[in-house]
C-alpha cells in the first residue's frame, strides 16, 4: 500500500515528494520503506555564432546551458570552429550536473561569392579618357594609381602616364560576401609611326570678292579632312 492509496509494486510518478510503501507478507507482517523524490530542472541549451558565411570562411559556434556538451558532429567541447561548404545544421546536446539534457539546433547557411568580371584598361592614348568596367556584384570599390571609385564603370579622362598600373575592384554582393579582380591600364603615347603625306593646291592669290578653292590630297583614302585657318 502506496501513501498515493495505489497497491501496485510498481508506481510511475511525476512530481516531487515522498513516496511510503507498506508491504505485508502472507501471515500478516508489515515493513515500510520510503524514498525522497526531487525534481531537477532541465538545463537551458543555447548555440551563439554566425548563421550565416561566405563561401571559404568559417566561424566559432558556443553552446551553453550544461555541463557536458555533445555535438551532432561528435565534438564534446562547450566551442566547435565549422567552414561548411553548404548550409548545415549543427546540433548540440547539453547535460547538466543532475543528468538532465537538453537539446539546441543552429543552421549556418553558406552564401556564395560574387561572379566579378572586369574589362577595359589595356593601351590607353595619352589625353584619352581611361575606362573601366566591372559586373558581378551590388557595390563596388575601385583603387588604382589614378585613384579610386565606387562605380561599376570608372572613367579617369586626361590620362597621362602617372595612370598606368594595375586598378583593383572589390565586388561586394548583396550579402556582404566580397571577390576581387585586377585590370592593368598603360598609357601610351600615340604618335602615328607612318604619317600622310599630304599637299595643299588652290590660288594664292585672289581678289578681295573672290572665294579661296583648295584641295588636299592624300595618299590612300579612310581619313578625316580638318580645315584650320
Amino acid at each position: 500500500m502506496w501513501n498515493t492509496t495505489a497497491t501496485s509494486q510498481t508506481i510511475t510518478v511525476n512530481s516531487p515528494g515522498t513516496y511510503t510503501v507498506t508491504v505485508s507478507s502472507a501471515s500478516g507482517c508489515t515493513g515500510t520503506a520510503s524514498i525522497n523524490i526531487t525534481v531537477s530542472p532541465l538545463p537551458t541549451a543555447s548555440i551563439s555564432g554566425n548563421n550565416a558565411l561566405c563561401a571559404g570562411d568559417a566561424t566559432t559556434l558556443t553552446a551553453t546551458g550544461g555541463g557536458t556538451y555533445l555535438w551532432n558532429d561528435g565534438s564534446t567541447s562547450p566551442s566547435i570552429n565549422v567552414a561548411p561548404t553548404g548550409s548545415s545544421v549543427y546540433a548540440v546536446t547539453v547535460t547538466n550536473a543532475q543528468g538532465c539534457t537538453a537539446t539546441a539546433s543552429r543552421t549556418v547557411t553558406v552564401n556564395p561569392t560574387p561572379p566579378v568580371n572586369v574589362n577595359g584598361g589595356g593601351n590607353v592614348c595619352e589625353g584619352n579618357t581611361l575606362s573601366l568596367s566591372a559586373s558581378g556584384g551590388g557595390t563596388y570599390q575601385w583603387s588604382g594609381p589614378a585613384g579610386t571609385s565606387t562605380l561599376a564603370n570608372p572613367t579617369f579622362p586626361n590620362a597621362d602616364a602617372s595612370m598606368s598600373g594595375t586598378y583593383f575592384v572589390t565586388v561586394t554582393s548583396a550579402a556582404g560576401c566580397t571577390a576581387t579582380a585586377q585590370v592593368s591600364a598603360n598609357i601610351i603615347p600615340c604618335i602615328c609611326p607612318n604619317p600622310p603625306t599630304v599637299s595643299v593646291n588652290g590660288n594664292g592669290a585672289i581678289c578681295a570678292d573672290g572665294v579661296f578653292n583648295l584641295s588636299a590630297t592624300i595618299g590612300g583614302g579612310g581619313y578625316i579632312y580638318h580645315l584650320d585657318k
